[in-house]
């Protein structure tokens, strides 16, 4: 399995941490995050290769987030501010 981590590029772990989450193990997830901690990779500042591999790999234009339902995004700003890769603050 981490063969395959290692092999992905930057914005497609990006892409699997951030939409395909609910739909991997915990176990996984820990081995991406892990994978993109070794790599010092900061999905935030390659957004644009995230939606662009996106749209590549669905064929959806929506460049809305993980949640792009839709719904009014909550105005709670306190993780503000923490890089959401690593849980760190930046």
């Amino acid at each position: 399995m981490q063969s395959k981590l290692t092999a992905k590029s930057d914005p497609s772990l990006c892409y699997s941490m951030i939409y395909e989450k609910d739909s991997v193990s915990i176990e996984f997830f820990a081995l991406m995050l892990s994978e993109a901690m070794s790599r010092n990779l900061n999905c935030k500042d390659i957004t644009q290769d995230i939606i662009a591999f996106r749209k590549k790999a669905t064929g959806n234009d929506s460049s809305g987030g993980p949640n792009s339902s839709g719904e009014a995004s909550s105005s709670d700003y306190s993780n503000e501010g923490i890089n959401w890769v690593t849980g760190q603050s930046s």
